[in-house]
């Protein structure tokens, strides 16, 4: 009997995964946009959603971009925090990508820009939706978990404040810190022990600020810094190559991670 269930076992494993194989993976671009963010995801149902969209200059790369990935409208535009390197490259967007919903964090110590920004979403009837700690993301996918780790409030700086959010795909996860400091970092670490069992961790601050303990606790990991040459605020590279994992950066070009929720495929996106 025991024989016959460890049989069934693997052959519910075997099924499992075939039928996944046959699903369209989850997709997730780092686009190089410079010094800033832009995290485009495309998910297996088929929602698509951007997570910030670097400065003003990148929407003309992020439009065709969008473009040549068949993409005609974004479902879930999110911006982790308002400094112009994040959210600039959706004012470039007007009406030639629809945008269906917002998400923010409720910071209001904005660059030049963002509350023009919202204000033209209101006035296009553009749902905004205020992000905290606690909070999910529905991308209506039953297999996709979003989680909001972070802010649970703005007592922080403006980029201590940056939404930090989990994404889970059956057995794939990911971490995509943002901007957040070196505090912010050793918080989240100790508030979710669970975090260091992530599979593709993004680099704070685009690899600017990384604590002591982050170094430690995230080993053997696939590292994405979303970054690109900026005089006044340099990487460090002397912590980038303390990190225990493969580093992949942006000014190296976008990045690519594909997943059935089982195996997972990162590098750089062929040209």
């Amino acid at each position: 009997m025991r024989k016959i269930t460890l049989l069934s076992i693997i052959l519910l494993i075997g099924f499992v995964i075939s039928c996944s194989l046959d699903k369209k993976p989850l997709r997730v671009t780092f686009l190089n946009v410079g010094y800033g963010d832009s995290t485009l995801i495309e998910f297996p149902g088929g929602t698509v959603a951007l997570i910030d969209a670097g400065i003003p200059e990148a929407a003309p790369m992020i439009r065709q971009y969008l473009r040549d990935r068949g993409i005609e409208k974004i479902d879930w535009a999110i911006a982790t925090h308002p400094h112009t390197n994040h959210f600039g490259g959706f004012l470039g967007f007007n009406d030639a990508v629809p945008i269906e919903k917002v998400a923010i964090n409720p910071d209001k110590r904005a660059d030049e820009g963002y509350v023009e920004w919202l204000d033209s979403l209101k006035e296009k009837g553009i749902p905004v939706r205020e992000l905290k700690t606690g909070d999910t993301i529905d991308v209506e996918d039953d297999d996709i978990t979003i989680d909001v780790l972070h802010p649970d409030h703005l007592k922080y700086s403006v980029n201590g404040a940056s939404l930090v959010v989990q994404l889970k795909y059956r057995w794939f996860d990911m971490v995509l810190f943002s901007d957040v400091l070196l505090k912010e970092q050793d918080m989240l670490i100790e508030k979710y022990p669970e975090i260091k069992n992530a599979d593709v961790i993004t680099i704070p601050h685009h690899g600017r600020d990384i604590s002591d303990l982050f170094i430690k606790t995230f080993r053997n990991k696939k590292f994405v810094a979303s970054t690109g040459f900026y005089e006044p605020l340099p990487l460090d590279e002397e912590r980038l190559s303390q990190l225990d994992g493969e580093v992949y950066r942006t000014d190296h070009g976008h990045i690519v991670v594909e997943t059935n929720g089982w195996m997972t495929d990162i590098g750089y996106e062929q040209q």
